[in-house]
């Protein structure tokens, strides 16, 4: 189930032990979410988990559809399809209801208030939006609504803000805050909370998030914490740390950045670093036929496939 809820991100256009900590200084007891319950040390990094740590924060990490990396992990958690899917469906609907012709009853100088159904259930925004600058702010909701026949049921609510620029039709700045949302499909549950930022200017698209996942179904928690996406034309940066429930955080980072079509595209070079504590290391490296995990498990620097 997990591998076809990532399909669905497809085309959305914006992404075995634990020891003590060294280097990113983590989640101390002060700026943990209280939607996080699982570990906060810096995870070590084996043969056992490289692989699940790995495709999971990058899954985590980038705006994709990740067909090839539910090839290398096929027990990928697809954690992040949530987010990514509401993310998708935020700005498509936002772009709508903001970006049409003046003369369009959608957009007013002042509010627009409207309810719109899907395939089943429905979402309603309220927006206030000055037409002239293109700044916007009101709130997103969402009632047991799906897209399509096979897309997450999502409900609940969060603020919206930023600036769309109706001349080129996209949005020079979007924030998604006080993100209280529920996707349920096929038996299983995630609930998200947290905020995202999108912002353009010239050849670059950044997106920031800090997003708690909570599998409602298992207890578990997931953290997406401070990631930073930089696309500028085709080559595509990825910073944060991903905190796993069981095995605790790494540290992602890109030693190569990837060579993407789109920030939502798959990856046909480049390489993401996940380093663990005690110089452990996982390393994914994309070319174009399946990406390849390896280990550093005893941190001096030497990397093995994992199979």
């Amino acid at each position: 189930m997990f591998k076809r809820l990532i399909l669905t991100l497809a085309g959305i256009s914006l992404l075995a032990g634990c020891g003590g900590g060294s280097g990113d200084s983590g989640g101390s007891a002060a700026s943990v979410p209280a939607a996080y319950t699982g570990s906060t040390n810096q995870a070590t990094i084996s043969t056992a988990n490289a692989k699940t740590l790995s495709a999971d924060a990058y899954a985590g990490s980038q705006f994709s559809s990740a067909v090839s990396i539910g090839k290398v992990a096929a027990q990928q958690s697809g954690r992040t399809a949530l987010m990514q899917q509401t993310a998708g469906i935020l700005e498509n609907s936002v772009a709508t209801i903001v970006g049409g012709n003046k003369s369009s009853a959608k957009v007013v100088a002042s509010s627009t208030q409207q309810t719109i159904n899907g395939y089943s259930g429905f979402m309603s925004f309220y927006i206030n939006l000055d037409d002239v600058s293109g700044a916007f702010n009101g709130t997103l909701s969402f009632s047991q609504y799906k897209s399509t026949s096979d897309a997450i049921s999502l409900s609940g609510t969060m603020d919206i803000s930023g600036v769309f620029s109706r001349t080129a039709n996209t949005f020079i700045s979007m924030t998604m805050s006080n993100i209280r949302l529920t996707g349920t499909d096929a038996g299983e549950s995630f609930t998200m909370s947290g905020s995202m930022t999108s912002s353009a200017g010239g050849t670059t698209k950044t997106e920031t998030m800090s997003i708690v996942l909570s599998d409602n179904v298992s207890s578990r928690t997931f953290w997406m914490k401070d990631f930073t996406f930089t696309l500028t034309g085709n080559s595509l940066t990825i910073t944060g740390t991903y905190y796993d429930h069981v095995y605790g955080y790494v540290v992602i980072s890109t030693p190569t950045p990837l060579t993407v079509l789109s920030i939502d595209a798959e990856p046909t070079s480049g390489q993401l670093l996940f380093s663990g504590s005690n110089g452990t290391k996982a390393r994914l490296t994309f070319t174009s036929g399946t990406p390849t995990v390896e280990a550093d498990t005893s941190g001096t620097g030497t990397f093995v496939v994992i199979p």
